[in-house]
């Protein structure tokens, strides 16, 4: 099978939105910081096959968006998205071990201050799950129960009650309490790091 300029296009265009994340404007940018004369026009004639993309422009384009020429050069679109999808299976699982990294430290903190974690991660992982099989299901817990005053009201009362945690001084040492509260925090953003990072990885999978 023979490469096409509208197949180099359309592969661009699916590295440029689904991987690199960027739009026309700022990979045109970034083409000009490298001296090529591209705005997003050249960008989208490329992508729509109107325009070759030469062999030097394409060397500074594969630069920029971080992936090989292997992903413009894909002779079908089966075989670009096979590609797409095993690109951003491995980037979801890169996410999913570092979200646990993340967790296993702060458990780790638990520990070492003499305190258990309320949540085991086997428990996070399956909530996750229960998220991709339902995405309307509202998870966990809010932190505040108060529904009822306007985030405006609350915010131009002339007191605000102040965190716990923001009254502590710099070099003082914390309660236990404090302590408690903080590994509380950071455990509850770790464990929604490993959530959202394990629904995301879940439905690339999916989809490939």
């Amino acid at each position: 099978m023979t490469l096409t300029d509208a197949q180099i296009g359309r592969n661009l265009r699916g590295v440029r939105e689904r991987l690199a994340g960027s739009d026309p404007d700022d990979l045109a940018l970034r083409m000009r910081l490298r001296g090529w004369h591209w705005d997003a026009a050249t960008v989208e004639s490329v992508e729509d096959g109107a325009r070759p993309l030469l062999r030097s422009e394409a060397d500074d384009l594969v630069g920029i968006l971080g992936y090989s020429d292997g992903f413009l050069t894909a002779e079908t679109d089966a075989e670009h998205e096979a590609d797409i999808t095993d690109q951003m299976v491995r980037r979801a699982e890169g996410h999913v071990r570092r979200a646990t990294e993340w967790w296993q430290e702060v458990a780790d903190r638990y520990r070492i201050s003499g305190l258990t974690p309320p949540i085991d991660i086997d428990t996070v992982v399956a909530e996750a799950h229960r998220a991709h099989r339902d995405p309307d299901a509202a998870l966990g817990v809010p932190l505040s129960d108060d529904s009822t005053t306007h985030m405006a009201d609350w915010a131009n009362r002339p007191e605000r009650p102040v965190h716990p945690l923001d009254t502590i001084e710099a070099g003082a040492v914390w309660t236990d309490e404090q302590i408690a509260m903080q590994l509380d925090h950071d455990l509850r953003e770790a464990s929604d790091a490993v959530r959202y990072a394990t629904v995301q990885l879940l439905r690339v999978s999916a989809d490939g």
